[in-house]
């Protein structure tokens, strides 16, 4: 499967984005570019939309949440798969090129049985996995990479701790506090308590029986005092009965008596209340007639000059518009000075720029802010253009130093090399030693096997000699003969030597493969520099072109603004804000003028109506000042008499008001006394005061009879038996009380005997049992055996888990890992520049082990931190290139502690590995860039 194409349509911050990916694709972007939420949709639209908590990156603004990804198949060719937010985790449909569509199972068949746990153990990985290894003590490195080449993650090493961990919990083979050590001697406890109770039991059952029966007796006798204790209870009730019945039966016959008594309700307390009200009232009303009087004479003393107030508005409006007058006559004056100055500063503006403009002109030029700005970056533009062709000299001159020295680096190291008719001249002579070489390496292997065949041989004759037995020595003489013949034979063609000369031969040729690489290094920073020096000359042209633009907008400015043909770039701004002021200027002397138009209209009106007001008044206008004031003291006055009058009428009219409700008020208090009589049927006041006495009296005996009733019904409803249902009597209580007090005392004795013999039987079983019944310690003993095999349960199904795990690492270590290894071992080797040479695992407690050039071996937490993500980067690689499948290889900057070298090799790799599987590869280094072709860079913007 090849992931060609990416379209996002809304998934964290990107939006409508789209990416065409090849076999070998490196996505480079800043922080926050998106290369998390690329790597994350990628996995969402194969595996599902995250869920549980997990970051869902759905839009921020609102946009469409989803996408669809197109990868080519062998099987299928070229397919689309869409995941949109329908559910949970999203639903997902599969487009064929033929029309047809699928769903989860489709992408599930496409899948053949990979998940995202799988997809990010063996395919995708980033730099915490390597990371990870620094985390992990010496004695569990080794675990960690068996553990990384096995499922691509430390997942086996954390299962396998937590199975050795949660056993250990439970049990342990001479432990105290696991758990099930710790039932097991409680289980050994209950058993002894059990054989203990085995000879108690006849003697406990006895005294069980006797304690029974004389709880049960003991039950009878406390009901029969509960019951006695009752009716006492019931008897002592009644006697405090006996009062209250009899002053209860003397107030409802007084009631009886006064039951045709009439009174108002409350009446005594409202008479009073009226006649506090009343008498007020009454004195009040003989003020305000008083007042009235008063008020009337005053208002007929006062004369108010009607004529002169009907000029009050007139004169107060010249009063107020005085000030505006004086303020008219000072602002003439000013504002012919400003326009004089305005003019002359208009002036000097022309003289600056060095041209003379019309009114109209000027009005006409555009200065909008847009217009201001454009030329604020045109000149912006024309000194970058400054900066930028300094700079550009300056990067030329380091690009043309730089370029010749690559080139005479190249020179010398291509006379360096060996001339390719010599070098081809050389190899049959070095091909032809290496065959000699490895045909004496044969025969010294030979020879080897040749010698332990002899001394098998010797010691078989020496058993036929000593054992007697001629088949045995006639065997062993054969063998011997055959051994000699046969070696000596062999022998001839294994003499010859390398000579000197293959030596000195394949000395120089080693040396020019060492230059040549060197050359091919030095090559591709030559080809490096000229594109960089072919860049500065590009840059120069753009210069130029930029430069050609801003001269022709300087020139339309000018012809625009009619500004002098010697103005450069750097006068037009300048000029352009004067041109800009003069336009204010011009408007606000337009301005000016317009308002001096309009004060000397306000004046002329108002020297108008002053004259007309002379006409009205017998004053003179020799000062306007004066004369308004004047005016205005003569209607103020006129003004507060009416004032005066005005408020002596409403005060009037108020008071009769006022005195009307007194007097409403006290014939509504008379006739509310006139009823209070009614109602009592009283004549005057002494009457009604004599039956308000009757009427208290009989409500006193009421309140009396309410408060005897509810302490009557308190009392009947603590009598526990029916000793009411014959009614009260007055007198036999005190004798039947007396009777049931004997009674409670004759058993309280009898309880009290009772509870001693008990007490006595509860502390023999007591001994017996020893603080638990037989009982409880056979169920407790059953209980602990039914606890101690749930643990036995969980212990077995944890300790069967570890026994699958380490047979699952068996066979992997036996069966799996040496193609992984084999794999993994060319990865390594190679990344390491040949310094390590070998790698394999001795046994599954230390999986790795490693072997340098020099012949010394490694354990995998004896290497240095570099080596060893290297190790681990190799068992990725080949754990991904030896899974069934073709899924793509996701990598997200996981060697970027690299050196220079390590990383050249390793990009090499990734290069090789995706001639076959396709890689992704996510950055943020830009330093990582020079090692890829641009073809297969793709840059995230933010």
């Amino acid at each position: 499967m090849r992931v060609e194409k990416l379209h996002v349509y809304g998934y964290g911050k990107l939006e409508n984005v789209q990416l065409n990916l090849s076999m070998l694709t490196v996505l480079y972007g800043e922080n926050e570019a998106g290369k998390s939420t690329i790597r994350s949709f990628m996995k969402s639209i194969l595996f599902g939309f995250p869920t549980r908590g997990q970051r869902r990156y759905e839009p921020k603004e609102g946009g469409k949440y989803g996408g669809a990804i197109t990868v080519s198949t062998r099987e299928y060719g070229r397919l689309k798969i869409e995941r949109l937010p329908k559910t949970a985790a999203g639903e997902v449909t599969v487009y064929f090129a033929d029309g047809k569509t699928g769903g989860e199972e489709v992408l599930e068949l496409l899948l053949k049985g990979m998940n995202e746990q799988l997809f990010d153990s063996v395919f995708s990985f980033d730099m915490h996995g390597l990371q990870n290894i620094h985390h992990i003590g010496e004695g569990d490195i080794g675990n960690y990479l068996f553990s990384a080449s096995a499922v691509g993650s430390d997942g086996l090493l954390r299962l396998e701790k937590m199975l050795e961990k949660e056993m250990e919990q439970r049990f342990k083979p001479n432990g105290r506090k696991p758990e099930i050590n710790v039932a097991l001697q409680e289980l050994k406890n209950l058993q002894d308590q059990l054989a203990d109770w085995q000879g108690k039991i006849a003697a406990y059952e006895e005294l069980v029986g006797k304690k029974k029966s004389m709880e049960e007796r003991l039950s009878i006798i406390r009901t029969e005092q509960q019951e006695a204790g009752k009716r006492k209870q019931d008897y002592e009730v009644l006697e405090a009965l006996q009062p209250l019945f009899l002053e209860k039966r003397a107030c409802e016959r007084f009631l009886q008596q006064h039951a045709g008594l009439a009174f108002p309700v409350d009446g005594l307390r409202r008479y009073e209340g009226i006649k506090a009200r009343l008498e007020p009232l009454q004195l009040q009303g003989e003020a305000l007639r008083k007042k009235l009087d008063s008020a009337k004479s005053e208002i007929d003393a006062l004369q108010v000059n009607e004529e002169l107030l009907q000029q009050d508005m007139y004169v107060e409006e010249l009063r107020l518009q005085h000030m505006s007058y004086e303020t008219a006559l000072q602002e003439v004056r000013d504002l012919t000075g400003r326009i004089l100055h305005i003019e002359e500063e208009i002036q000097d503006l022309q003289q600056q720029i060095g041209a003379a403009f019309a009114r109209e002109d000027v009005l006409s030029f555009q200065t909008s802010l847009a217009m201001k700005e454009m030329i604020t970056q045109m000149v912006q533009q024309a000194k970058e253009l400054e900066k930028r062709k300094q700079q550009l000299d300056e990067r030329f001159k380091t690009a043309q130093e730089q370029l010749e020295e690559q080139e005479e680096a190249v020179k010398k190291l291509q006379s360096q090399t060996l001339p390719v008719q010599e070098r081809e001249r050389y190899l049959p002579k070095v091909q032809s030693a290496a065959s000699r070489q490895k045909r004496n390496r044969s025969a010294v292997q030979m020879n080897k096997t040749a010698m332990a065949l002899f001394v098998m041989d010797v010691l078989l004759l020496l058993a036929g000699v000593f054992m007697d037995n001629r088949r045995l020595l006639f065997a062993g003489v054969f063998l011997l003969i055959g051994l000699v013949v046969f070696y000596v034979m062999y022998s001839k063609g294994a003499d010859e030597q390398e000579s000197d000369e293959a030596l000195e031969i394949r000395y120089r040729l080693e040396k020019d493969d060492e230059v040549r690489k060197l050359l091919e290094r030095e090559e591709f920073k030559l080809r490096q520099i000229e594109r960089g020096y072919e860049r500065v000359l590009s840059e120069y042209d753009e210069w130029e072109r930029d430069l050609f633009g801003v001269n022709e907008q300087v020139k339309l400015y000018k012809e625009t603004y009619a500004l002098p043909h010697s103005f450069t770039y750097g006068h037009i701004l300048p000029a352009f804000e004067r041109i800009e002021k003069m336009q204010q200027l011009y408007r606000e002397l337009a301005k000016q003028q317009e308002r001096k138009e309009l004060q000397g209209d306000m004046i002329s009106q108002f020297e108008h109506k002053l004259m007309k007001l002379t006409v009205v008044t017998e004053r003179s206008v020799d000062t306007p000042s004066l004369f308004l004031y004047g005016l205005s003291k003569d209607v103020q006055k006129e003004k507060e008499k009416q004032l005066q009058k005005k408020q002596l009428t409403e005060k009037a009219i108020a008071w009769e008001e006022e005195y009307a409700g007194v007097e409403q008020q006290i014939h509504h208090l008379l006739e509310e006394r006139q009823q209070l009589w009614d109602i009592a049927a009283a004549s005057d006041e002494e009457a009604f005061l004599t039956a308000a006495k009757q009427a208290e009296q009989m409500e006193e005996k009421q309140q009396q009879l309410d408060r005897l009733i509810p302490q009557m019904d308190i009392l009947e409803g603590r009598l526990m038996t029916s000793a009411l249902e014959s009614g009260y009597r007055l007198d036999g209580y005190e004798e039947e009380r007396q009777k049931e007090q004997e009674q409670i005392d004759r058993l309280m004795r009898e309880e009290k005997e009772l509870t001693h013999t008990l007490a006595a039987l509860r502390h023999d079983i007591a001994q017996l049992e020893e603080g638990r019944t037989y009982g409880d310690v056979l169920h407790e003993w059953e209980l602990k055996k039914s606890q101690v095999r749930e643990q036995v349960k969980k212990w077995a199904a944890y300790a069967a888990a570890k026994a699958v795990l380490s047979k699952t690492k068996k066979y992997y270590h036996e069966v799996q890992l040496p193609r992984i290894l084999q794999k993994a071992e060319e990865y390594f080797v190679y990344l390491t520049g040949g310094n390590y040479v070998k790698v394999f695992s001795p046994d599954a407690e230390e999986p790795f082990i490693v072997e340098r050039k020099d012949g010394l071996r490694f354990y995998s937490h004896e290497l240095s931190q570099a080596t060893a993500e290297q190790l681990y980067l190799s068992l990725r690689f080949a754990l991904a290139h030896t899974f069934e499948g073709q899924y793509p290889f996701i990598i997200d900057d996981s060697f970027v502690h690299f050196d220079v070298l390590r990383t050249e090799r390793t990009v090499h790799l990734m290069k090789e590995l995706a001639k076959e599987r396709q890689v992704i590869f996510f950055t943020c280094h830009k330093h990582l860039l020079p090692f890829f072709g641009e073809g297969e860079i793709q840059r995230l913007k933010q």
